[in-house]
């Protein structure tokens, strides 16, 4: 319970201080830190796991998130471009696109997402994916679209930016073109 998360602490300080190194330690501290309130230690402890190369994804992750909790999109922005991979990547990903887009950057959040797709083209669909969701929700539909078409330009074959398309197609009421990306 919530009352038991400073008691919990206390005990994962003490392991702390047994393993002064132990990035698992760090990082759980830096969680239960952030989750009663005390931003500055969750912060620490997040930056020292980063320091002993360890949890680094996690921890720019969460550096991002307590940034935009504190409403500074760029300091967000700059921590969740730090993620490099992981579970934590495609989240980080979304954030960055999110905040880009909330903050007019169109333009920016584009070449984001391509300068990922080159580096990780095994993501290639999926960061097209989002971004094109990302555009969408923002209420860029003929963005959104015309980056779908370019990515099925690439890889025509792709089930996943074709279901993505027919959706798109079907809010913009394209019932034509939602019809012939489902059918494939």
């Amino acid at each position: 319970t919530a009352t038991d998360m400073p008691a919990a602490r206390a005990q994962f300080e003490i392991l702390l201080e047994q393993s002064p190194e132990d990035g698992d330690l760090l990082f759980s501290l830096a969680l239960l830190s952030r989750e009663i309130g005390d931003r500055n230690a969750a912060n620490a402890y997040l930056r020292q796991a980063i320091a002993l190369g360890q949890r680094q994804n996690e921890a720019y992750y969460y550096l991002g998130r307590m940034a935009e909790d504190d409403n500074n999109s760029e300091e967000a922005i700059a921590n969740y471009m730090q993620v490099r991979g992981g579970e934590e990547y495609l989240s980080a990903n979304n954030r960055i696109g999110q905040l880009l887009v909330d903050g007019g950057e169109l333009e920016r959040n584009h070449i984001w997402f391509g300068e990922q797709r080159a580096e990780y083209p095994q993501l290639h669909d999926q960061l097209y994916g989002l971004e094109a969701d990302i555009l969408a929700r923002a209420g860029a539909m003929n963005d959104a679209m015309q980056l779908l078409n370019e990515a099925l330009a690439q890889t025509p074959d792709s089930t996943s930016l074709r279901y993505a398309r027919a959706m798109l197609a079907e809010q913009q009421d394209n019932l034509v073109l939602m019809e012939k990306d489902l059918r494939l």
